[in-house]
């Protein structure tokens, strides 16, 4: 009612460059995260985060959420692992301190709220597995992962 853009959506489609650099901060569209859309389907703001999805160069899903003041708070791939440095940039050093990081071989999903870090992926075997972490990297939860059952 105020005029704010709430959501755009590109059904089965991508959203164009003008429309994603008007809707975007430029703190957002700056950050490594976003490096790896290769086409935007949706951006939505809430009062609690602003949500991007889209997809990777090679086909797989991408999800990133960003807290009011444009910090990357949320990441997910679609069975891809996440680049380094986007992990740097979300996990503080004492969470990628801990031993529990190394026994992921691949990495695909972290949520970072609240002083709690989620860490969500495959260990070096292939077998889903995720870990909890407070601030100072100490182990909340550390576990296999339950996924959802894929729709048919």
């Amino acid at each position: 009612m105020a005029g704010n853009l709430i959501k755009i959506e590109a059904d089965d489609g991508s959203l164009p460059a003008p429309l994603i650099d008007a809707a975007l901060p430029g703190a957002v569209r700056g950050t490594p995260a976003m490096a790896l859309f290769a086409r935007f389907e949706e951006i939505k703001q809430t009062p609690r985060h602003l949500e991007v999805k889209g997809w990777q160069e090679n086909g797989a899903e991408v999800e990133v959420k960003f807290a009011p003041d444009n910090t990357l708070i949320e990441i997910e791939t679609d069975d891809t692992a996440l680049p380094r440095p986007i992990i740097d940039a979300i996990l503080p050093q004492a969470v990628r301190g801990n031993e529990v990081m190394a026994q992921f071989g691949m990495i695909e999903e972290i949520k970072a709220e609240y002083g709690r870090f989620e860490v969500k992926g495959e260990d070096t075997g292939g077998q889903d597995m995720r870990a909890a972490f407070d601030e100072a990297g100490a182990v909340l939860r550390f576990g296999p992962r339950r996924r959802p059952p894929r729709r048919a």
